[in-house]
């Protein structure tokens, strides 16, 4: 979906140009962003995340646009390279969001124009665009990640149940041995808590999908979701070094919603939403109460 999308919008834009259409170099390089996600290259949530700012607040300068009222209209429509972009971060499907603000931006007797050249452009797109081969599922991997989930589910104690409910997976490529994370955390400048080691021996390596991960099989490779762990975290690009105003507290999940959790060396839990917050707060919870937190606001 993704893959067809961007390369219809990207059509759609090169018909613009052709219709005489000034179109943005920002927006162009907002787009091949979202090409270069849908052909698996690694792209960064703060990457995607400017080139959304950057799109949207473009479409937000023209509408202060006067004079050639079709130019203005035509330059607004592009705007919805900001959905798809936002498709490329969440996995969410926004083609009908993508052509219904492209009709907003049109006059009378252009909107049925554009809608034509989406869904045409849409079309071809799906038409040429490989169907992805099935995934395989190692059993030997699938047995180890439902020994982990069970293993945390047990941590858990009544709350273990959150774990299937809200879908939450184990990856064993964001958990690390003890010798491994500790020498993540010195790279880091992070202190290597015994409490750290411990909880990642735990719940590292732990994903808990955004809404349940809204029934979408991709999920678990794209996010949204929280990452548990320190070594999970510290090798993500979601934040660079958070402290949570002191020194002592080392990361142990990163949520969707740039919420951050942290544990000290006794053990203890804070939670900074760093939109908000200036530093973390003390969490009055265990890891494990905390981990519960998580899958029940997730």
């Amino acid at each position: 979906m993704l893959s067809a999308l961007a390369t219809a919008m990207r059509r759609v834009l090169d018909m613009l140009v052709a219709a005489g259409k000034p179109v943005d170099p920002l927006i162009f390089a907002a787009l091949e962003l979202v090409q270069r996600k849908a052909r698996g290259e690694t792209v960064s949530k703060a990457a995607l995340d400017a080139a959304w700012k950057n799109v949207d607040r473009m479409a937000e300068a023209q509408r202060q646009w006067a004079g050639d009222e079709l130019r203005k209209r035509f330059y607004w429509a592009v705007g919805q390279t900001a959905p798809v972009i936002r498709m490329a971060m969440t996995n969410e499907n926004h083609l009908d969001l993508v052509l219904r603000q492209g009709s907003y931006g049109m006059v009378t007797g252009d909107e049925d124009v554009l809608r034509a050249w989406y869904e045409e452009a849409f079309a071809a797109s799906t038409a040429s665009t490989a169907l992805p081969k099935p995934k395989r599922v190692d059993p030997k991997k699938a047995a180890a990640e439902a020994k982990a989930l069970a293993r945390i589910a047990k941590a858990l104690g009544a709350q273990g149940k959150l774990v299937a409910a809200k879908a939450a997976r184990h990856d064993a490529r964001r958990t690390a041995d003890a010798a491994t994370v500790k020498k993540l955390l010195a790279r880091k400048n992070y202190p290597a808590h015994a409490s750290v080691l411990a909880f990642e021996k735990m719940f590292g390596g732990l994903v808990i999908p955004e809404d349940g991960g809204n029934n979408d099989e991709d999920w678990f490779a794209d996010g949204p979701a929280t990452l548990v762990g320190a070594y999970a975290c510290l090798k993500s690009d979601g934040h660079d070094r958070p402290t949570g105003g002191r020194d002592d507290l080392v990361p142990v999940a990163y949520t969707p919603n740039d919420g951050i959790m942290f544990l000290d060396k006794a053990g203890a839990t804070y939670f900074e939403d760093t939109i908000e917050d200036l530093v973390a707060a003390r969490w009055k919870r265990t890891g494990a109460a905390a981990i519960a937190e998580l899958l029940k606001t997730s």
